[in-house]
């Protein structure tokens, strides 16, 4: 029992927490990275130089406004304990550590964090004469753990370190905005940072119910309701993330949620300019946001004092011009050489032209779903304050804007990103001042818009609940507490993927400023870090069909073959031995005969797997690989669609070719190292490979 008493006078002691200190933190999260890059891929003294300017600027952004500060925050023992567990458990269900079932996105940024720990930096690819150009900045402290460490455990025990800094700096950073250390203004706090969505399941309903979406809301996050409403090359497929989302998707913007507070609390200009380019390595697109929002500061800022010369002097203040001179300048060269930012000079608004009854009918869905509600519960209290009215007019209009390609939605996905974060942060306002005062009456709690209030945002919170039971479900379903999609294990091969997501290289540089004048020279013949046997090595420099059996025979490995059309028209006998000679059996001179016939096979180390010559029949196969992956293949003639399947893991083999559809799994390196198609349909038997 006395046990028991101390451990709760512990949980109860009361913790007081510098609040420069905190702001310090902040800075590291965003300062450490960006140093990082400038020694990772600049020339070592124009690393320095730019090291310079921008400590410099973070110098006196610091002195000049926080290091007086004696403020402190108070949080109790037992608060940290659950605001720590809570985003620990956040973090594993997320599916971006490693854990839980991974959702759509997370393979481009496994991928990313895995070249950054394997390539030498900078990251160029030898094989595609490339450089990795993305904003890729959040992984740089991980990738250093994983390079210093051993590897990817290493990368993703610090990815989840570094995860778990930013929440913490983030839900420390809006408790100072509020001074309010109560325990149950921290816990709303907390409950908001996890649980903050549009009403998602609301707008799904909405959307099934009138017949302009197909699935009715359920297990899932739900906030795909306005895809349908796709049409003519628009992106009226509007989607504003909830913050598991972000967490889930892209996490790499994460500093959003350090910069906006960061914003609210010192909401000067002298250091608007430092604070967005600190954000640029991490978020263009936040960037742009934020933007917006330090705008109508500026704006009010000249109406207020009635001086351009004096918003002159705050605008070109010394952290600014670090900022700019430094971060902004060495990151608008690299951005401007990727593949990924080819596009992004180019940007538009959707016509009213374009716009019919049903497309309006989802945009007031939208409207409403994802913010409408919200601001008319809300208006009341806060209908004065011009930053809350202008981050209204920008969710309205934001939609309407694309970026890169008419039929694009990353501007309204992630440019939005700060106005829905200061949405929320307006809200734990709202809540902590309507039900958490303490001279606030019963009467006042009650009244029917707090109570409404408290309704939708209970139907907002499903949106990260029907995730999570989804993750649940999916780990469940394998028995595995990590699910993940490894087709691409780097992008330097990407055989096993088939969808249309740029490459975020840099490729044909050779005039461009960043890697001409600024970059690291890297090493050409750095090893290619994917495995590969060195008698396998050569595979992907054959290209007729004969020599490529030959080459196969006798080496440690599994190959798969999925037949489509007719796989026999022009086959010989020579070749056909030769496809015996890796293990299949006498069966296989069925696929001489002048017939349709399907057919699928896999010989490991030459026995024979399976083998399945049909005629003009569908077939399909399911079994284990030679790592335990699930493997499934399917093959169609004439009558039932022309189609080859070869799927392992989760990537796809197949080259859906005529003829012959080749994948080989290297034992040794446990990988696929080669997809191929021979279209034995005509005589000289054409290779096709699938692009890695």
């Amino acid at each position: 029992m006395e046990k028991i008493l101390n451990m709760k006078k512990i949980f109860d002691i009361r913790i007081r927490i510098a609040f420069r200190w905190v702001v310090l933190t902040a800075y590291v999260i965003l300062i450490v990275p960006i140093l990082l890059f400038f020694f990772g891929w600049l020339k070592w003294y124009l690393a320095i130089v730019f090291s310079s300017i921008l400590l410099a600027g973070t110098y006196f952004a610091i002195k000049k406004d926080y290091w007086n500060n004696r403020d402190n925050i108070e949080i109790s023992v037992r608060n940290l304990f659950l605001v720590m567990a809570a985003f620990a458990f956040w973090l594993f269900i997320s599916g971006s550590c490693y854990t839980s079932a991974a959702k759509c996105d997370i393979i481009w940024r496994s991928s990313t964090l895995r070249d950054l720990v394997n390539y030498d930096w900078p990251v160029y690819y030898p094989d595609r004469d490339g450089y990795l150009c993305y904003y890729f900045i959040f992984w740089m402290v991980p990738a250093l753990a994983g390079k210093i460490f051993g590897g990817m455990w290493a990368a993703y025990i610090a990815l989840a370190c570094w995860f778990m800094l930013i929440l913490l700096t983030a839900f420390l950073l809006i408790t100072y905005y509020f001074k309010d250390y109560r325990d149950s203004v921290l816990k709303i706090i907390l409950l908001f940072m996890i649980m903050w969505s549009g009403i998602n399941i609301l707008g799904d309903s909405l959307m099934y119910f009138v017949g302009r979406y197909p699935v009715a809301a359920g297990i899932g996050n739900n906030e795909g309701y306005c895809d349908a409403l796709w049409n003519n090359g628009q992106s009226f497929c509007f989607l504003y993330r909830s913050n598991d989302d972000f967490l889930s998707q892209c996490y790499n913007q994460l500093p959003i949620w350090i910069v906006v507070p960061l914003m609210l609390q010192n909401r000067k200009i002298h250091n608007y300019a430092f604070l967005g380019f600190l954000l640029y390595p991490f978020s263009p697109w936040g960037t742009a946001g934020i933007a917006l929002m330090m705008l109508m500061d500026a704006v009010a800022f000249l109406v207020k004092n009635k001086s351009i010369s004096k918003f002159i002097r705050e605008a070109l203040s010394v952290p600014n011009l670090c900022a700019i001179f430094s971060v902004f300048f060495v990151f608008s060269m690299f951005f401007g050489c990727g593949n990924y930012f080819e596009g992004s000079q180019k940007f538009g608004i959707i016509g009213l032209k374009d716009i019919n009854l049903q497309i309006l009918m989802g945009i007031i869905v939208f409207w409403l779903c994802e913010f409408g509600i919200f601001y008319y519960l809300t208006w009341w209290k806060y209908k004065k304050d011009y930053l809350y009215v202008s981050v209204l007019f920008m969710l309205l209009t934001m939609p309407f804007i694309w970026v890169s390609s008419r039929n694009s939605r990353d501007f309204c996905m992630d440019a939005t990103l700060p106005q829905l974060y200061m949405l929320m942060i307006y809200m734990i306002g709202y809540a902590k001042e309507e039900f958490l005062k303490k001279d606030s009456n019963c009467i006042k709690k009650l009244a029917l818009k707090n109570c409404l209030l408290v309704v939708f945002l209970g139907l907002a919170f499903t949106t990260p609940i029907f995730d999570w039971i989804g993750d649940m479900k999916k780990m469940y379903d394998v028995n595995k507490i990590s699910v993940q999609d490894e087709s691409v294990m780097s992008f330097s091969d990407i055989l096993g993927y088939e969808g249309g997501f740029p490459l975020p290289m840099a490729i044909h540089v050779e005039k461009a400023t960043f890697f001409k004048y600024f970059a690291r020279i890297p090493d050409t013949d750095q090893w290619r870090w994917l495995p590969i046997s060195d008698n396998l090595s050569n595979i992907r420099n054959i290209d007729t069909i004969d020599e490529y059996f030959d080459y196969l025979q006798g080496k440690d490995c599994m190959i798969f073959i999925a037949a489509q059309e007719m796989p026999g028209d022009c086959l010989t006998q020579e070749t056909v031995d030769k496809v015996k000679q890796i293990g299949f059996d006498e069966n296989i001179n069925k696929l001489l005969e002048k017939e349709y016939h399907s057919f699928l096979g896999i010989v490991n180390n030459g026995q024979i797997v399976t083998e399945n010559i049909s005629g003009d029949v569908y077939i399909t196969y399911s079994g284990e690989g030679g790592d335990g992956d699930t493997v499934s293949m399917e093959s169609g003639i004439l009558d039932h669609e022309y189609c080859s399947v070869i799927d392992i893991g989760n990537g796809h083999y197949s080259a859906h070719g005529r003829g012959l559809n080749i994948a080989v799994w290297d034992n040794a390196a446990k990988r696929v190292i080669d997809a191929v198609v021979f279209d034995t349909h005509t005589e000289d038997m054409a290779c096709t490979r699938k692009v890695q």
